[in-house]
């Protein structure tokens, strides 16, 4: 991935993160691309990835790599 698109996505996800801003994640999983639309949980630099939740306050959340992201879209 391209170093310019790894920058912008970083950016986009700490701005989403830091003003509560609903999100739509393209990413890849075992060959197989999927979209996830919700909020972001937290952000761990140290493991490299993301939670994403539906709704605040809801302790379901998906792990999302960084590796693995390959667009993210603020909605």
């Amino acid at each position: 991935m391209n170093i310019h698109v790894q920058e912008e996505i970083s950016f986009q996800l700490l701005m989403a993160h830091k003003d509560n801003l609903l999100i739509n994640i393209k990413h890849c999983k075992n060959n197989n691309f999927y979209m996830k639309q919700g909020y972001i949980d937290s952000i761990n630099y140290e493991g490299k990835y993301i939670k994403i939740v539906e709704k605040f306050g809801h302790t379901d959340f998906v792990k999302i790599k960084f590796e693995n992201i390959v667009k993210v879209s603020i909605l």
